[in-house]
């Protein structure tokens, strides 16, 4: 509905055929709603895209999961890495000292506890664009320095944490348990420094971050001491980006295998593996299988391309509301968040007389209507129909992490 002044105005406007164009803006403006956190301090909402109540909905979940993070008072030994760091298209390493080998081990849980900010206190002083930011544990020896890779950053072999920023949001926190991980910081029970590395691309963001123990255990535990990072004979750590492309599956499948052996003193073995699918695969579903000798251990991003997918998320941290198209599901990862690690028990399906062999593969998948529009009504169908790669590329960092009684 317009006014008659306005109408009059369009009248005028036309040329003698009658056509009138009009061009559609959007301006942003301050936010019809404004939130309070339990500590009383006023809470920046999102941006109001999402025209219904599912707008305030979401923000009081991420409130709630807000709310978990600062009333978990536990006991814990925090390691600082980063301090409000600045990351922009460029790298930024910190000397870390580490507590000893033979404490750290004490401890069952260890998180990767990060805040990402941006250069002003608002939503709108935030980079409007999705990136990755990578954290990487170059520990094995002095020197060690990592470059600035090409497109979107991650999937190198010393990789211990995976984020994606969100569009405009400036309120990321989040406590991501990385316990399997704790060995790749000390490749030496005698390790008492180590360099991390963060990389990211797309605008200017404040890390801090930092590792925190907890769950302290006196008594005999089994606790990870040695890690095989997962890589391949195409694998090159000196390359510039380790994005493996997913052209066909022919050519992404080819020579995923390896084999290791594993000692008679391990206990446990964990497989833990972050991936994520970026270009043209970033809608597209895609599942991911690793064959462990005569088992098969399987991670499927099937909510890719849905309608909420992400946001219905929110409940683990992911950021509701920004200035973008975050609501859709992705290929393993979510505006605003943590990428997953994925974690497999194989313990029952190695070896510790003969040489085991491990497979990866992975598979692709088209889109169809009926899970659309079954992804409008928050109801995820798996795809049906299969692809020949998804043009895009994946990023994966995986390990095997041996545990031992200590």
């Amino acid at each position: 509905t317009i006014t008659q002044a306005d109408a009059m105005t369009i009248m005028q406007s036309a040329d003698d055929s009658g056509i009138v164009s009009i061009d559609l803006t959007t301006t942003d403006v301050t936010g019809y709603f404004v939130g309070v956190q339990y500590t009383g301090a006023l809470y920046n909402l999102g941006y109001r895209l999402i025209q219904d109540a599912r707008y305030l909905a979401w923000e009081g979940v991420f409130l709630e999961y807000l709310t978990k993070l600062e009333k978990d008072d536990k006991s814990f030994l925090e390691i600082p890495i980063f301090e409000l760091d600045v990351l922009n298209d460029m790298t930024s390493n910190k000397i870390v000292d580490l507590p000893p080998f033979s404490l750290a081990a004490r401890f069952e849980t260890m998180q990767v506890v990060t805040d990402l900010t941006c250069a002003g206190d608002t939503d709108s002083s935030c980079p409007k664009w999705d990136h990755c930011i990578t954290l990487l544990a170059d520990c094995f020896d002095d020197d060690s320095t990592s470059r600035r890779r090409t497109s979107e950053v991650g999937g190198a072999d010393n990789e211990f944490i995976r984020y994606i920023t969100p569009f405009r949001r400036n309120v990321g926190k989040w406590e991501s348990d990385r316990s399997p991980l704790l060995p790749l910081f000390y490749p030496t029970q005698a390790t008492k420094t180590c360099n991390v590395t963060g990389l990211a691309t797309g605008g200017e963001w404040r890390l801090t971050t930092s590792l925190r123990l907890s769950n302290y255990v006196s008594n005999k535990r089994l606790a990870p001491t040695s890690i095989l990072p997962i890589i391949f004979d195409d694998y090159d750590a000196d390359a510039t980006s380790h994005k493996m492309e997913f052209d066909s599956l022919a050519a992404y499948n080819a020579n995923k295998s390896l084999s290791f052996t594993v000692s008679n003193s391990i206990s446990k073995i964990l497989l833990v593996a972050t991936i994520s699918g970026h270009g043209d695969c970033e809608f597209e579903s895609t599942s991911h299988h690793y064959q462990i000798n005569d088992k098969i251990y399987s991670i499927d991003f099937f909510g890719a391309g849905t309608m909420w997918g992400c946001d219905d998320t929110t409940y683990v941290g992911e950021i509701p509301n920004q200035a973008g198209t975050s609501n859709y599901g992705r290929d393993g990862w979510c505006d605003g968040a943590p990428v997953q690690m994925h974690s497999f028990d194989i313990t029952d399906a190695v070896s510790t007389t003969t040489i085991n062999n491990l497979t990866y593969s992975a598979m692709s998948y088209g889109d169809d209507d009926k899970r659309w529009y079954a992804s409008v009504k928050h109801v995820y169908l798996p795809p049906t129909t299969l692809t020949d790669g998804c043009d895009g590329y994946m990023l994966i960092s995986a390990y095997l992490s041996f545990y031992q009684e200590i």
